[in-house]
C-alpha cells in the first residue's frame, strides 16, 4: 500500500492470497522491509532468543559478541527475514511455474546501523541467484553491481529463447560473470545512501571523498597514490553525474511511448509557469497538492488541473494528485477522461481506498454502475473496506436494482397483449 509496508512474512502471505497461476513469462518484485529500522517484526522476543542461542553455540570474538548484543533487534530481524524467504520459496515449490523460476535475492545497501569497516563496506550487499534449473552451486568472486543483473539475466534469456531485446538499451551494467575479479575498464557509480552519487569505481580503483583507494580481491581497500588514476576517476565521476542529471530531469531513460502508464502531464507554457511559480515555489509537492485541491473546491478547476499537471510532471507517483485530477474531470462532467485517470490510479495504487471512492462516484454520476461489480471484486481482493466505500457500494447496488426493475417492467409491458374494446 502507501504505508512503509508489511512485515516480510505478511508480504509473502498477501502475495500468495492474490497469486494467479499463468503460463506467460512475468517478473515479480518484492521489497522486504523487516530488516530496516526500527525492526518491528512479529514475535521479536522469540527471535531474540534465537540470537542468544547462536551467541552461546558459536565461538565469536568478544568484539563481535558485543556488537550483536548491542543490536539484538537488528539480528533478530535478519533471522526473521531469512525464515520468511525460506518459507516463501518452499511454499512456491507447489506451483508448476516454480520449475521455470529464477529467484534473485539482494539488498539495496548495507546495514547502516552497524559500524562500517571502511568506505567501501557501505556498498557491500549479498547477491544470491537460485533456480531449480541449476544443477550445482557456484560462488563467483567478480566485482559487480546491481546494474549488472538485468543485462546478465536478459542476455541469458535472449540467447536461449526467442526474446526480442532492443539494439539500444539504457543499461549501465555489463553482466555478472567475467574471467577475473576486476574487469578492465569496468565502471561502477555508487549511490551513497540518501546523499546521491558520491563514489566511483573503475577497474580495481575506488574514489571516495576525494581519496583514491586500491581494491583487493577480498574487497579490502588501501590508499593509493596515483595522479593519473585520481584524475581519471574524478573526471568520469563528474561526467556521469552530469549525464545522470540530464537523463533523469528530462525523462530520457526510456521513450514515453514505452511507459507502462500513459502520462497525462504536459509541460506548462511560459505564462502558465509564471502563474505556477506565483502559487508554488519550492519542493514541497504535498503543499502544492493542497493548493490544487483548494483551487478545485473553490471552483477554479482549470487552474487546479494546471497545477496537478505540474506536480505529476515532477512527481509522477503522487497518488493524491492523480486522484484529484480524476475527480476534477468528473466534477466537470468529463466522465470518460475521469474514468481513464481513476481506473489507472486504482491499478497503480491498489491498496489506496481514496482512488476507489473517487471512481465509484464517477461511475454513479455517469450512470455506469454496471462496472461496479468488477471493481468490487478488485476491492475485495485487496481488503478495501471503509464506511465511505460501503455507503457508495450500497448506493450503486440500489441504482442497479432500480434499473433492473425498470427494465423488467418495460419488457413485461412490451410483451403483454393489447386488449381492444369491442
Amino acid at each position: 500500500g502507501i504505508s512503509l509496508g508489511y512485515p516480510d512474512k505478511e508480504l509473502f502471505r498477501n502475495w500468495a492470497a492474490n497469486h494467479i497461476e499463468g503460463n506467460k513469462p512475468k517478473l515479480e518484485v518484492f521489497k522486504t522491509l523487516s530488516t530496516k529500522s526500527p525492526y518491528l517484526i512479529p514475535g521479536i522476543q522469540e527471535y531474540k532468543k534465537q540470537v542468544n542461542t547462536i551467541l552461546k553455540k558459536n565461538k565469536l570474538s568478544p568484539k563481535i559478541q558485543r556488537r550483536i548484543r548491542k543490536n539484538k533487534e537488528l539480528f533478530a530481524s535478519l533471522l526473521y527475514t531469512d525464515e520468511a524467504i525460506r518459507e516463501f520459496i518452499n511454499s512456491y515449490r507447489k506451483h508448476p511455474e516454480y520449475q521455470n523460476t529464477i529467484f534473485v535475492i539482494t539488498g539495496s545497501h548495507n546495514l547502516t546501523d552497524l559500524p562500517k569497516q571502511d568506505e567501501l563496506s557501505r556498498y557491500r550487499v549479498p547477491l544470491l541467484i537460485y533456480s531449480p534449473l541449476k544443477t550445482r552451486s557456484v560462488r563467483f568472486k567478480e566485482l559487480v553491481s546491481h546494474a549488472d543483473i538485468v543485462p546478465a539475466l536478459l542476455g541469458m534469456l535472449g540467447s536461449k529463447y526467442e526474446m526480442s531485446i532492443p539494439e539500444q538499451v539504457a543499461w549501465l551494467g555489463t553482466g555478472l560473470v567475467h574471467k577475473k575479479p576486476f574487469q578492465p575498464n569496468k565502471s561502477i557509480p555508487l549511490y551513497r545512501y540518501k546523499r546521491g552519487i558520491k563514489d566511483y569505481i573503475k577497474d580495481k580503483y575506488f574514489l571516495s571523498g576525494g581519496t583514491l583507494y586500491k581494491i583487493s580481491p577480498a574487497l579490502k581497500i588501501t590508499p593509493h597514490d596515483s595522479d593519473e588514476w585520481q584524475d581519471t576517476l574524478e573526471e568520469e565521476l563528474r561526467n556521469f553525474r552530469a549525464i545522470n542529471n540530464y537523463v533523469t530531469e528530462h525523462d530520457k531513460l526510456i521513450p514515453r511511448e514505452y511507459s507502462i502508464f500513459k502520462s497525462f502531464a504536459k509541460e506548462p507554457s511560459k505564462e502558465e509557469l509564471v502563474w505556477i511559480n506565483s502559487v508554488f515555489n519550492g519542493t514541497d509537492f504535498d503543499n502544492a497538492y493542497d493548493t490544487a485541491r483548494d483551487l478545485a473546491l473553490d471552483g477554479n478547476r482549470e487552474r487546479a488541473l494546471l497545477l496537478c499537471n505540474f506536480i505529476l510532471e515532477k512527481v509522477p507517483g503522487h497518488a493524491d494528485t492523480e486522484i484529484l485530477m480524476g475527480r476534477i474531470h468528473g466534477w466537470e462532467g468529463q466522465f470518460e477522461q475521469a474514468m481513464v485517470v481513476l481506473e489507472r490510479a486504482v491499478q497503480k495504487y491498489p491498496k489506496y481506498s481514496d482512488g476507489y471512492s473517487a471512481l465509484l462516484d464517477v461511475y454513479f454520476w455517469s450512470g455506469q454502475n454496471h462496472k461496479v461489480p468488477l471493481l468490487e471484486r478488485t476491492m475485495d481482493r485487496h481488503d478495501i473496506s471503509t464506511e465511505e466505500i460501503h455507503l457508495k457500494l450500497k448506493r450503486a447496488h440500489n441504482q442497479i436494482n432500480e434499473q433492473n426493475a425498470l427494465n423488467a417492467a418495460k419488457a413485461a409491458e412490451e410483451l403483454s397483449p393489447t386488449i381492444l374494446e369491442p
